[in-house]
C-alpha cells in the first residue's frame, strides 16, 4: 500500500534531516512516516515551499530542489512545485497514485483538498494534533470563520486518526465510527539515570507562547527554590502577544534556580529530560505532547498541572496530575525527595512506552484503524 504525506511548511522534512526549530506535529509525522516504511508501506512525502539545508549521517549538506528527490530511512521526499496548494497537491496525487494521504491538524482548506483527492480516488486520512481539532467551531486558529470547511473535510475523510480516547469519546458521533486511536511514536532511551543522578533538577521545555503558560513556570519556581528548573524554549512571536517571550525570559533570568537555555537542538532536549527527576508541564491546551513520551522513555515522571491526554497519566501512574500551583510543587519535592515515588512512576512510565509507543505496536495500531488488519 501507498501512503503519501503533505508537508506543506517542511516541517516533516525538518525533523527527517535535522534541522533546528521544527514543530511538535513535523516530529509526530516523521516518526510514523519512518515506521510505517520499515513496516512495509510506501511511503512518500510532498513537501510545500521549503527549503532547508541540514546535514545527514554526516554527508555532504545538499539541496532538496524540483529536480530531485531525497529518500530518508525508506521515505520518499518529492519537493512540490510552486503555486497554489491545491493544484500543486493535486498534480502531486495524480502523478503518485497513493492509495491513502495523510493530513495532520486544522486547516480550512484542508476540507476543500479532502474533496479534490476523493474525485482522485485517494482515500484521506485526517490526523489530529491538538484536543480542540475535534471540534470543528472552535479548531480553527486560522480563518475561523472558515470553520464549515473544516467540518465539511472530517465529515468527508475516510478516516480519523487521534492521539488519546479522550479526543475520541469528543469526538461526534457520527464520525466516531470511522475514528480510531493511533499512539504517538518514541525511541526508548537505552539507560534511565537514577534518581541520585538526577538530584533537583526539572525540566520545562514547550515555545513561550502564553497557551504554553511559562509564567506558570516562574511561579512554581519562585515557590521552591531548592529545586533547579532547566528551561528550553525559543522566544517565538508566533501565536503569542507582541514582546510576551521576551518577559518572560526576562523574569525567568532574575530567578537564581532557573536556567534558561533558550532553542536546544534534539539531542540535547533529550538529555536535559533524562537528566531531570520530573518534567513539568504547565500547558493550557494541548494534544499528546511529544515531550511527555520522551520523558518517559527515559524514565522521566511528569508533573502537569491539568494536561492529561486520555487520563494515562492518572491512570498509569506515569507521574502526577496537580491541578494547583502549590500541589505541583509538592509533588516535584515528593519525586525529587522519596527514591520509592521516583522508582515506581518511573519504572511504570518505561514500561506504557514499551507496550504502547514503540514502532511495532504503533504500526500495528496504524494498520488496524486504516486497514482493519492487525
Amino acid at each position: 500500500m501507498k501512503l503519501a504525506f503533505c508537508d506543506n511548511n517542511g516541517m516533516v522534512y525538518a525533523y527527517a534531516t535535522g534541522e533546528p526549530g521544527a514543530g511538535g506535529n513535523g516530529k509526530w509525522q516523521w516518526l510514523l512516516a519512518r515506521a510505517l516504511a520499515q513496516s512495509g508501506w510506501s511511503v512518500v512525502v510532498g513537501i510545500g515551499q521549503h527549503e532547508p539545508e541540514a546535514k545527514l549521517n554526516n554527508q555532504t549538506t545538499q539541496m532538496l530542489n524540483l529536480n530531485q528527490e531525497r529518500v530518508i530511512d525508506g521515505v520518499r521526499f518529492v519537493k512540490l512545485p510552486p503555486g497554489h496548494i491545491l493544484l500543486t497537491w493535486s498534480k502531486f496525487l495524480a502523478t503518485e497514485r497513493p492509495h491513502w494521504w495523510y493530513w495532520q491538524g486544522p486547516e480550512a482548506i484542508w476540507g476543500i483538498m479532502v474533496l479534490v483527492a476523493k474525485a482522485m480516488r485517494v482515500q484521506g486520512i485526517y490526523s489530529s494534533a491538538m484536543d480542540s481539532d475535534v471540534q470543528p467551531r472552535c479548531a480553527l486558529t486560522r480563518r475561523q470563520r472558515w470553520w464549515p470547511l473544516y467540518a465539511l473535510g472530517l465529515n468527508a475523510v475516510d478516516r480519523i486518526v487521534l492521539q488519546h480516547r479522550g479526543q475520541l469519546l469528543e469526538l461526534g458521533r457520527r464520525l466516531q465510527p470511522k475514528a480510531a486511536v493511533v499512539p504517538g511514536l518514541v525511541s526508548m532511551s537505552e539507560r534511565v539515570k537514577s534518581q541520585a543522578e538526577r538530584g533537583n533538577n526539572i525540566a520545562w521545555i514547550a515555545f513561550l507562547r502564553q497557551t504554553k503558560r511559562p509564567d506558570l513556570l516562574i511561579e512554581i519556581a519562585r515557590k521552591s527554590p531548592e529545586l533547579h528548573f532547566v528551561v528550553c524554549g525559543a522566544m517565538t512571536g508566533f501565536r503569542a502577544s507582541a514582546g510576551y517571550s521576551e518577559k518572560m525570559v526576562e523574569e525567568m533570568r532574575s530567578l537564581p534556580n532557573v536556567e534558561y537555555l533558550g532553542h536546544v537542538d534534539q539531542d540535547q532536549v533529550l538529555e536535559i529530560m533524562a537528566d531531570a527527576a520530573a518534567l513539568l508541564c504547565t500547558s493550557d491546551v494541548e494534544g499528546f505532547p511529544n515531550t511527555f513520551l520522551e520523558a518517559w522513555s527515559a524514565g522521566t515522571p511528569v508533573v502537569s498541572l491539568g494536561i492529561d491526554p486520555g487520563g494515562i497519566i492518572k491512570e498509569k501512574g506515569l507521574g502526577f496530575i496537580s491541578g494547583t500551583i502549590e500541589q505541583a510543587v509538592s509533588d516535584i519535592r515528593s519525586l525529587v525527595n522519596s527514591p520509592e515515588v521516583f522508582v515506581s512512576a518511573s519504572n511504570r512510565s518505561r514500561k506504557y512506552i514499551e507496550e504502547v509507543h514503540s514502532d511495532a505496536a504503533v504500526s500495528r495500531a496504524f494498520n488496524e484503524a486504516i486497514l482493519g488488519v492487525s
